[in-house]
């Protein structure tokens, strides 16, 4: 069951999600919310219960709901350099890195270094997460020790690869679809994907290293500028797709792979507009697209 969405808190910046929840939950409350803006005050209700805590610009957040209706929180903490959860008691602990210091390094939990974590999506016990200003992506266990899983930390480029022979720009966003990993490489303006056994890295949508805004073509003929969170839609087979700096949704369909606008100027979607939308997710209860739009 998926019942996470987005939501603004406050005047601040809105900058992230609540990702999807597992298919195999119990849980039929539709009340359950996750935050997170640039107020750095990130809060949710589980089952009725109010909890908070203060980050430094919260930017990826993945969710966890017990049996039991327990909501565990797990936070890309942006400016303080470190991933974090939050429990339903209310205690805040830090999963990998050390908060208040940013750096490149892998390795044990207390040892391993982030520079503004960005995106992040929980698979089989293990974090994804989009390490944004080190251009890469890194692989963190439940017991906090983290190693690069694609991409050169602290190297930028635009190169396809395998594992550390590819190359990101500041990637931002991530999700799964179909099984792969896709990051939305928001310096090279383009979409990848990663092999979540190989650690290979395909560029599936935009020519990395050159913006623009060109749809209704399929593959590298497209263009995005700062693309920044993806949500699969995985009832149509479809990918949705934040092209920042053109203030549009986009469209990736996996037939033809075509690139279309889906919302903004020149969408499907009558009367939409942004400026600047930052993130979403796709709720397949409601059959629903939620956008972050900063």
């Amino acid at each position: 069951m998926d019942n996470s969405h987005v939501s603004e808190v406050g005047s601040g910046l809105s900058v992230d999600y609540c990702a999807d929840l597992s298919s195999g939950l119990s849980v039929v409350d539709p009340s359950r919310n996750c935050y997170a803006d640039n107020s750095n005050l990130l809060a949710y209700v589980s089952n009725g219960l109010s909890v908070s805590s203060t980050f430094n610009e919260p930017v990826g957040i993945d969710t966890v709901v017990s049996v039991e209706g327990f909501t565990t929180v797990y936070v890309a903490d942006g400016l303080n350099h470190c991933i974090r959860k939050v429990t339903s008691d209310g205690l805040s602990e830090v999963v990998a890195g050390t908060c208040g210091t940013s750096g490149v390094a892998s390795g044990a939990k207390e040892d391993a270094r982030f520079d503004y974590p960005a995106g992040l999506v929980l698979v089989n016990n293990d974090f994804y997460v989009a390490d944004r200003n080190n251009h890469c992506i890194k692989k963190v266990n439940m017991d906090g020790s983290v190693i690069e899983f694609a991409g050169l930390c602290g190297n930028e480029g635009v190169e396809d690869g395998t594992g550390t022979l590819a190359r990101f720009n500041n990637p931002t966003g991530v999700e799964i679809v179909n099984g792969m990993l896709y990051v939305a490489d928001k310096g090279n303006h383009c979409i990848r994907s990663v092999d979540l056994g190989s650690g290979a890295v395909v560029t599936i949508a935009g020519k990395c290293g050159e913006s623009g805004d060109v749809v209704g073509v399929i593959g590298s003929d497209a263009r995005f500028d700062s693309p920044t969170d993806l949500a699969f839609n995985a009832l149509e087979n479809e990918v949705y797709i934040t092209d920042n700096a053109n203030n549009k949704i986009k469209r990736l369909e996996f037939a033809g792979m075509g690139v279309v606008t889906y919302a903004g100027s020149g969408g499907s979607v009558p009367g939409a507009g942004f400026t600047l939308p930052y993130a979403l997710t796709f709720d397949v209860v409601s059959n629903s697209l939620y956008i972050a739009d900063t």
